[in-house]
């Protein structure tokens, strides 16, 4: 769904006339300059996230993999920094994670830190952008199913074995979690769930394969995918699969009508609450199926949304900026990973077994960070300073730069390999989009999953597609 000229601009006026507003407004009332500062310094922010996706979408007419992370830049730490910006102005610390009180001193270095980061992001893509300017061979590539059946099979095998690892307590909320060898494993399972229903849906919406089943295979992977997502009590497993059936639903040019949304409007209504409950219950009851009707039994039995529950919520939504504001503030006692000295293994530690490369990087730097905040030995809880966080954690504003700088890189470079025009580059882009609408993980193992991610699609298509080039026209 390509963006008009006109909307492209309403869109970008509105936003800089609402933080005109806003910032005049700061400027007359905040008393502490460095906010003042940080206030100035948000102009570039805005100019190289939210703005800049729109321009992407504008000109590609699609948003790219790095806009959808501006995006996310945007809504996850602008937005509550603005917010919060006139209680910085009033208090010396800000409350983070429900236990640490840290300084208001540090809202300008988290803010430089986005910055910095963004900035890597954008000279990246001004090194790269002349080669995408390139012309392509006239020569589409198409892919069409080796065989439907053995396809189909195979998509509700790996379904099963989610539901399974979500029943058995290996993945979702409160799980006891699987040993460092098995992790691979079930992040190919889940990286497969991904990949079928992205192409279920593409085969569909593009109306790429004729077979009538395919509706039916559609319909029942959203369903089992959804009802899977519940179960295992986090919303991005929810939201996960309906954001995979609207980027193809979307791309193939199809307009919601309003009949349509009213449904999903009111199943989401009664499944926030219900989802909220139910992770609540899983805190006393670790058996999901005794959870499941405690859930129910509590949201049939109290008004959908409590105003303590509201108020939660919100605060739930406005937490991106505070995790920042930690990590500015102790990089220098962090000393897990420092320097960039892990990312010498990313050649090979996307695919190499941990008996092989035993020293290779583990993903448990945020139970490390945990116990390093509570000052304890041990613990399962695991927290983030954001996306950005972990790389200022890795020694400071260089060390931020060259990680965000490589990143951009690696995700410019894949855009280039495997355009849009295709069914592979589009799963590739479907299934990457959700990576990047999350500030949550650091740059390490967002290279490192994305490797992995293109390596499961190149060998689910080398064994379920064919592939085959037709010769482009201009009609």
């Amino acid at each position: 769904m390509k963006l008009s000229f006109k909307t492209y601009q309403f869109i970008k006026s509105t936003i800089w006339l609402f933080f005109a507003c806003y910032a005049y407004y700061c400027f007359l009332e905040l008393e502490k300059t460095s906010l003042k500062i940080c206030l100035i310094l948000s102009i570039p922010i805005i100019r190289l996230s939210i703005i800049d996706f729109f321009d992407k979408y504008y000109k590609a007419g699609y948003p790219t993999l790095l806009a959808w992370f501006k995006l996310a830049t945007f809504t996850t730490l602008m937005v509550p920094f603005l917010i919060m910006l006139p209680s910085f102005d009033t208090s010396q610390t800000t409350l983070v994670f429900e236990t640490n009180q840290i300084s208001n001193t540090y809202v300008l270095d988290s803010i430089l830190i986005i910055l910095i980061g963004l900035l890597a992001v954008a000279f990246a893509e001004t090194m790269l952008k002349f080669r995408k300017s390139k012309k392509r061979e006239d020569l589409g590539i198409h892919y069409k199913l080796k065989n439907y059946n053995l396809f189909f099979i195979a998509s509700i095998t790996v379904l099963i074995l989610n539901i399974a690892l979500v029943i058995s307590n290996t993945t979702g909320f409160g799980s006891e979690g699987v040993n460092l060898n098995a992790s691979f494993v079930v992040q190919i399972i889940n990286i497969l769930s991904n990949v079928f229903l992205t192409t279920i849906a593409y085969f569909k919406f593009f109306r790429i394969h004729t077979n009538k089943n395919i509706n039916t295979l559609l319909y029942c992977y959203i369903g089992l995918s959804l009802g899977l997502g519940f179960l295992s009590g986090m919303k991005e497993n929810v939201i996960v699969p309906i954001i995979l059936v609207l980027i193809p639903y979307f791309s193939a040019g199809n307009k919601p009508k309003v009949k349509q949304l009213v449904i999903p409007v009111f199943i989401l209504l009664f499944l926030y609450p219900l989802n909220n409950n139910y992770r609540e219950a899983l805190k006393d009851f670790p058996v999901k199926t005794v959870a499941f009707y405690a859930a129910i039994n509590k949201t049939f039995s109290s008004e959908i949304f409590t105003e303590e529950e509201a108020d939660y919520s919100l605060s739930e939504r406005y937490q991106g900026f505070s995790p920042l504001l930690y990590g500015a503030s102790i990089e220098g006692q962090w000393h897990t990973y420092k320097y960039l000295n892990r990312y010498i293994y990313l050649p090979v530690a996307w695919f190499a077994p941990r008996f092989v490369l035993p020293n290779k990087p583990t993903s448990t730097t945020g139970t490390e960070l945990y116990k390093l905040m509570r000052e304890i030995d041990f613990t399962d809880v695991s927290i983030t300073p954001t996306t950005y966080g972990w790389s200022y954690l890795e020694g400071g504003y260089i060390p931020l730069f060259i990680s965000f700088f490589l990143y951009a890189i690696v995700l410019c470079f894949i855009e280039l390999i495997y355009p849009l025009d295709n069914l592979k580059g589009f799963v590739i882009y479907g299934v990457l989009v959700i990576g990047m609408i999350k500030i949550e993980s650091d740059i390490y193992f967002r290279i490192n999953a994305i490797f992995q991610t293109i390596f499961v699609i190149s060998v689910f298509f080398k064994f379920f597609l064919n592939k085959y080039k037709v010769i482009k026209t201009n009609d």
